[in-house]
């Protein structure tokens, strides 16, 4: 997972990490903002 994410990420430009506390997760990403929200649409709680 890691190395694929790697690979995607740097061809779409972004950057980011993981965080972790406890039980909840935060994902901060940086780059063009669709690459961004693309990256974001398959992972949006509701």
């Amino acid at each position: 997972m890691l190395a694929t994410s790697r690979r995607k990420n740097t061809a779409a430009g972004l950057t980011g990490f993981l965080h972790r506390e406890s039980d909840i997760y935060y994902q901060w990403l940086e780059g063009p903002e669709d690459e961004v929200m693309a990256d974001l649409q398959p992972h949006q709680c509701r």
